[in-house]
């Protein structure tokens, strides 16, 4: 007969762990450089947890974005104040809006802590990513909205922070 000890059973309690989980969907995408007046860029799009339970932080959609003055974004995540939503491009990966990846957290506390992670690449030309591009700006963005679901990493336990540094 197996006795689980006092110690196994709070083990088990706060051990990682590490698996596939719902996945994110990302609609109104749209990613724009603009060269005059001064340089600016923005990085928008809305997001939902695909079938997450209220435990989960639900499934509402969630708008999102990026926007920055100069060559570098940011490489703090940006949250939307009080929705556990997190975002932010991957440092090194911006060669402007026709080729960068974007990093998308959602963090959620419910008796535990949970971290669901997305990387999502975007390049001109690949999965229906477009651009258009005029004398003073690029814009792009999707034709059609319904490749964008994203496969997502799940964290629970201790290894759940929030994502860090924070805007």
């Amino acid at each position: 007969m197996n006795r689980l000890t006092f110690a196994t059973i709070v083990a088990s309690l706060f051990a990682t762990t590490s698996a596939q989980a719902p996945p994110f969907h990302v609609t109104n995408f749209a990613a724009q450089d603009i060269r005059i007046p001064s340089e600016s860029h923005n990085v928008s799009f809305t997001v939902k947890h695909l079938g997450a339970a209220p435990q989960q932080g639900g499934d509402a959609p969630f708008d999102l974005s990026i926007a920055w003055q100069g060559c570098d974004p940011p490489t703090c995540y940006i949250n939307t104040e009080g929705t556990g939503w997190y975002t932010r491009i991957v440092p090194g990966s911006y060669k402007g809006a026709t080729d960068f990846t974007l990093e998308i957290v959602k963090h959620n506390i419910y008796k535990a802590a949970t971290t669901w992670t997305a990387m999502v690449p975007y390049m001109e030309g690949s999965a229906g990513y477009d651009c258009s591009r005029g004398g003073q700006s690029t814009l792009c963005g999707f034709q059609d909205e319904s490749d964008s679901t994203y496969e997502t990493v799940y964290v629970g336990g201790l290894e759940a922070e929030y994502p860090s540094p924070r805007c």
